[in-house]
């Protein structure tokens, strides 16, 4: 991991309140001297010489968080400034001015799940009628999504301290904010900001964050889905044997063959970089995909049906992923049809930088690959949900809080059918059944009369 890449890990982890992530990020940088390139952190100045997880817990519990905050912030993202800072939290104590609705607990609706959760949400753009009907349509879709929406909803009655606030924002309210991502869950102020465009948003990013949150509370073990070794080892079970599921999908399905690996997250990154590419970075990542397909009689210039028979360098141009594209130039790729991609113009650019090593390269290799895509569109989106994060900017410490999130995601995006049914049963039973039971002491435990008739139904 890079320094730029590394503040903004720790940076997120501070936003999370992630001791064990922390830790783990901190012990990286003392053994890797990463803070050398920036001597004149206060961060870097305190934390010189002491324990990471007690640096950590300190951190998070200092008087000066904010300044330790917005300081890294700043040097993950020198355009970050604390005068955007500044605009997002004057944007925020406007919006909060906004609230769709003025809900009383005692009123004992059968919908009051959905209207103690719309009671905390802020907008200006949002239309309330709209948003409860996506909500209760949502709610009644799956028993999992039902679980997740009375854990925020109890959490919202509960969370008095820092009241849980849901925002629907368009993108210039938080210019701090990363662009590619459609929202965050800004845990310091209890804040769960989605990016919304007019009058529409990404619902499932809303379930992804509210499962975190989710899970966060029932287990209260830093988002993970247990809280004792036998659920531990249940759950990650789930996980492997999910994973084989898509491994031998894939592997019947373009009668290819996936190394094995007992250990998940290997296994998750191969399956990731097999079907996702555009989201690979490292080197070493690039290699084993290229030495994976290799294996299969397939090169680096093949034309790959799972990925609608495109090459790899020309996903990696589709999706302006050019660190990408610049790694399999020096590999010998080569585009063998130009055309269409010259219509974007950051593509273009980069297409007439490397012309010349484009117009020296064969376009009559041998490619023994088949063009055609033989399953359906909405399977390939529910594994990128399931397997994008293998790729990114997570490590193999986050693994157990990511996983667990992605299935309710994509019942959110109706992504829950066909053959991901069967592909997923695994950790949908863990769903239906531990985390299901814990749920249901949770809500026990804080009795909340308004809709714990409700929620027995």
């Amino acid at each position: 991991m890079n320094q730029e890449n590394y503040f903004i890990a720790v940076y997120q982890a501070i936003i999370e309140r992630n001791i064990s992530k922390g830790h783990f990020l901190l012990t990286e940088a003392e053994r890797d001297d990463y803070f050398n390139e920036y001597p004149n952190l206060n961060f870097n100045y305190i934390f010189n010489g002491k324990d990471p997880k007690k640096f950590m817990i300190f951190l998070l519990t200092s008087k000066e968080y904010e300044d330790f905050f917005m300081e890294l912030q700043e040097a993950a993202n020198p355009k970050a400034t604390k005068e955007n800072i500044a605009i997002r939290e004057a944007n925020h104590l406007e919006l909060i001015k906004h609230p769709l609705v003025d809900f009383c607990p005692s009123q004992a609706y059968k919908e009051s799940i959905i209207e103690a959760l719309i009671s905390n949400c802020y907008s200006i753009n949002i239309d309330k009628e709209n948003l409860y009907n996506a909500f209760l349509e949502i709610y009644n879709k799956s028993p999992i999504i039902k679980d997740i929406l009375s854990v925020t909803a109890t959490y919202a009655y509960i969370s008095s301290d820092t009241p849980l606030s849901i925002s629907f924002v368009g993108k210039e309210f938080d210019p701090a904010a990363p662009t590619n991502t459609g929202g965050y869950h800004f845990s310091y102020y209890n804040r769960l900001v989605i990016f919304s465009e007019n009058d529409g948003f990404n619902f499932y990013y809303l379930i992804h964050e509210l499962s975190h949150l989710a899970m966060n509370e029932v287990f209260n073990n830093d988002s993970t889905p247990y809280n004792n070794i036998i659920s531990k080892d249940k759950y990650h079970n789930a996980i492997k044997k999910t994973l084989l599921n898509i491994k031998q999908f894939i592997e019947q399905e373009f009668d290819i063959k996936i190394d094995n690996y007992n250990d998940t997250w290997m296994l998750g990154k191969t399956l990731s970089a097999l079907l996702f590419p555009q989201y690979l970075k490292n080197s070493n990542d690039i290699e084993k995909l290229i030495s994976l397909l290799e294996k299969n009689n397939l090169n680096i210039n093949s034309k790959l049906p799972w990925l609608n028979g495109e090459s790899l360098l020309e996903i990696a141009l589709l999706h302006l992923n050019f660190e990408l594209a610049d790694e399999l130039v020096k590999l010998n790729a080569y585009i063998p049809n130009l055309s269409y991609l010259n219509e974007h113009e950051d593509i273009l650019n980069w297409l007439l930088k490397h012309k010349p090593k484009l117009d020296i390269a064969s376009s009559d290799k041998n490619d023994n690959s088949n063009n055609s895509l033989t399953f359906e569109y909405e399977t390939m989106k529910a594994f990128e949900a399931l397997l994008n994060f293998y790729n990114q900017d997570y490590d193999k410490n986050e693994e157990d809080e990511e996983f667990i999130v992605r299935i309710p995601q994509i019942i959110a995006e109706d992504l829950y059918k066909g053959d991901i049914i069967s592909i997923t049963k695994p950790m949908v039973e863990y769903f239906e059944e531990d985390i299901h039971i814990a749920v249901q002491e949770y809500i026990g435990q804080h009795k909340l009369p308004c809709y714990a008739e409700c929620y027995s139904q």
